[in-house]
């Protein structure tokens, strides 16, 4: 009859970062990793999962910091692909552009690769072969970012 509610003082005053203890079915894991956010997919990714993933969106909007780091979207384990698939990498990309944070792509398959391909926006993202290098490459990303917003340090002489 009645939910559950979590009562931690800092989810009550909108304070937390962290994700709801149950994840959208379609999300197998969120981690961060090296300053990088890995979103471990599973099973159908396709239109049914629409109302799942604005959802999610809407949770991570809570967070102040979440579109300003890099993505590696993880989609070993998955099925369903279609082109809502791709739509919905593209506004996990268009939500991180003011930022410059990238999103990476690891273990997409064929059929969700040629997606990309079909709708000619598989240069707008980074395709991995493997999660290491992934992270390596996002991760110096987001330093070298850092470092650029940095101001300018003058020496006193």
């Amino acid at each position: 009859m009645y939910g559950t509610i979590d009562m931690n003082l800092l989810n009550v005053l909108g304070l937390t970062t962290d994700m709801p203890n149950t994840l959208p079915g379609f999300i197998r894991k969120v981690e961060d990793i090296q300053g990088v956010r890995v979103l471990r997919l599973q099973g159908p990714v396709g239109k049914e999962i629409g109302r799942q993933f604005s959802a999610a969106e809407a949770v991570a909007e809570r967070s102040k910091t979440v579109f300003l780091r890099p993505l590696l979207i993880d989609f070993k384990g998955t099925t369903g692909w279609d082109f809502s698939t791709v739509a919905y990498v593209v506004e996990t990309l268009r939500r991180r552009m003011p930022a410059h944070a990238q999103v990476g792509i690891i273990n997409p398959s064929s059929e969700l690769t040629a997606e990309f391909k079909i709708a000619k926006l598989d240069g707008m993202f980074r395709f991995f072969a493997f999660e290491e290098q992934a992270l390596s490459e996002l991760s110096g990303a987001q330093s070298d970012r850092d470092a650029s917003m940095d101001p300018p340090q003058r020496k006193l002489t």
